[in-house]
């Protein structure tokens, strides 16, 4: 992602924190959680679609009202793996639910240069972002909670 002068640990620290959170939209499924979150939130979409994917993986893709397509991958009743892209950045506390402390952590420890994509690659979690104004995207899942066989690059948007 990029954020004119300004660093991925400005972004999601402090001030900036707090508005996100007070302004974000509805939350999806969030990573690492039941897959029954998926249609219980009542979230208003576009768009619902269930797939089925190889190795017992279904993946269902919701379309936000800011019009952010956000595809969640569970596999035995847990999503483990969620990808975004659209005009805006999804609520990503939301989306990540319990793993945004981990990237929040991550982000103070690995300072970078500001308008660089993320790459955060550890064993608990893995996020990949990018964009600027209108055009974000990104991914992020639960290494351990990958089932055996799935191929990880079926996540790319």
């Amino acid at each position: 992602m990029r954020f004119p002068s300004r660093t991925w640990q400005t972004w999601l620290g402090g001030p900036a924190a707090v508005l996100l959170l007070a302004c974000a939209a509805p939350a999806y499924a969030a990573l690492g959680q039941g897959a029954a979150s998926i249609t219980a939130d009542g979230t208003p979409v576009a768009q619902r679609a269930l797939q089925a994917l190889a190795s017992g993986v279904t993946a269902q893709s919701v379309t936000t009202p800011a019009g952010v397509l956000v595809t969640e991958y569970v596999s035995q009743g847990v999503v483990f793996a969620v990808t975004w892209s659209g005009p805006v950045m999804p609520d990503l506390p939301g989306l990540l639910a319990d793993a945004f402390p981990t990237l929040h952590a991550w982000l103070a420890a690995h300072p970078g240069p500001p308008n660089q994509p993320l790459r955060m690659d550890t064993a608990q979690l893995v996020v990949h972002a990018d964009g600027h104004m209108r055009a974000f995207s990104g991914v992020a899942y639960l290494p351990a909670q990958v089932p055996t066989g799935f191929d990880i690059s079926q996540l790319d948007n």
